[in-house]
């Protein structure tokens, strides 16, 4: 949901898959190369921000900043029940999902008042993504396009019949500590 919503933001090139380029130390003509792709592909789009969605590039700011400077870096932040929901469908332990997501917040609260920053709960995105949209649009200095009311009703018919494409929900009735 989170690429969708940012294709419909103008001058956007979203990175269709999760990069992790940052995660692991890299040589640096490596880093430059996955780069220069990256460009190329905005400019072939006719964009002129790049989007790259990987939740755990959270743990290397300080990394992404060495190499892009003026980054802009959206948190997003969801209820934790379904964090662990979600990282134990992909083998983790409870204890090692809570641990992430604590590391995680910790993190973004650390970085929250950077100018390059702007941290938002995914319940609220879900429940109102044209409004955060916007805002997030005016902070990468863009605008949102007509696409995003397409984008919604997405969102809708997913909640309506109750598959999700992406985030794995916790049952919050029956979650137990």
């Amino acid at each position: 949901m989170i690429r969708d919503l940012f294709n419909a933001v103008t001058g956007t090139h979203v990175i269709p898959n999760e990069s992790r380029l940052f995660e692991f130390p890299r040589y640096s003509f490596e880093v430059k190369r996955v780069l220069r792709q990256w460009e190329a592909a905005a400019r072939a789009d006719g964009a002129s921000l790049i989007v790259e969605k990987t939740p755990q590039q959270v743990f290397h700011l300080q990394r992404i900043w060495q190499w892009l400077p003026n980054a802009k870096i959206l948190g997003v932040v969801r209820d934790p029940r379904d964090v662990v929901a979600s990282m134990l469908g992909r083998g983790r332990t409870v204890d090692a999902a809570v641990s992430r997501w604590c590391r995680a917040g910790e993190i973004l609260k650390r970085v929250a008042s950077d100018g390059r920053c702007r941290i938002m709960r995914y319940e609220d995105l879900v429940a109102d993504p044209q409004q955060l949209m916007s805002e997030l649009a005016s902070f990468v200095g863009s605008e949102v396009h007509e696409a995003l009311p397409q984008v919604r009703t997405r969102v809708e018919a997913l909640a309506a019949s109750g598959l999700e494409s992406e985030p794995v929900r916790a049952d919050h009735d029956n979650f137990r500590e």
